[in-house]
């Protein structure tokens, strides 16, 4: 039942797509079973978990909307840190105490890298064959991003998470990335940084909801709800987080509502409540 569930919810992410070229050619099935059922052996070992996020590719360098709060709810289940452009670290901390949690969060520029952790990047800023950073649009923010590729080689594991090719980790979906996404030559992902576990979403937030959701399947875990998420949506934009597609600070994340990643959100919830005995 848990397999199921969990394949239910690998649909649920990919089921709404954002115009992005066809995300379902760089998905594998049981992507999300072996990303959650790795996550779940690290924590049963105790292995440090980080979570990094942060794609600056707003005007001016301004972080995105998409990716914190999915990085929010993995380190929430986790109890992993979180790590993101030091420019953003207030803001990230003040959702996590308007949520009671005590995740810590830590400056991407003042890391210190170690070895033995896991890594997980949800919507990370990935890097490109000629070791710059592309938005979707193929432009370059190079200058905006911290350099996370330490943090991936150093990794004793890792799990990506991204719903466009250009997310650090998804070295391994390049070939994918430039045959099915625009430009995806340019701004895929260099197959240096390929993650051992790729999770594709239509959003990646919704990758990181997964995430958190289908570790509640195999152990006790703190989940995201519509509180959380409105929480966290209304201090991004009282920090000028900006919607990567709009380019506009207000409560929307890829182009859609708050509304309807609440109604996503609400639809995956559903999907691990039900019962052995309800049809899934």
């Amino acid at each position: 039942m848990v397999s199921l569930k969990l394949a239910k919810l690998e649909q649920e992410i990919l089921r709404i797509q954002n115009g992005r070229g066809n995300l379902n050619a760089l998905a594998k099935t049981g992507s999300l079973e072996a990303a959650c059922h790795c996550i779940n052996t690290n924590i049963k070992k105790q292995i440090p978990i980080v979570i990094a996020t942060g794609f600056p590719c707003c005007a001016g360098g301004t972080q995105e909307t998409d990716g914190i709060a999915g990085a929010i709810a993995v380190a929430r289940a986790t109890k992993g840190a979180i790590v993101i452009e030091e420019n953003v670290v207030q803001c990230v901390e003040q959702c996590l105490k308007q949520l009671k949690s005590d995740v810590k969060v830590i400056a991407l520029e003042k890391l210190t890298v170690e070895k033995n952790y896991l890594l997980v990047c949800l919507e990370r800023a990935g890097i490109a064959a000629d070791g710059n950073t592309y938005t979707m649009s193929g432009q370059d923010v190079s200058q905006f991003c911290a350099d996370a590729s330490g943090l991936f080689k150093n990794a004793s594991q890792t799990v990506a998470i991204g719903d466009g090719g250009n997310e650090l980790g998804l070295g391994g979906c390049n070939e994918a990335t430039k045959a099915h996404i625009p430009l995806g030559a340019k701004i895929g992902c260099s197959t240096e940084f390929s993650a051992d576990n790729i999770v594709i979403a239509g959003v990646s937030n919704w990758g990181g909801y997964a995430i958190a959701l289908g570790l509640s399947l195999l152990r006790d875990v703190t989940v995201p709800d519509t509180n959380s998420e409105r929480t966290i949506a209304e201090i991004l934009k009282q920090f000028g987080i900006c919607d990567g597609v709009t380019g506009k600070c207000e409560l929307t994340v890829d182009g859609m509502s708050l509304e309807k990643h609440l109604e996503i959100l609400n639809g995956m919830t559903e999907i691990v409540k039900r019962d052995s005995h309800s049809e899934l």
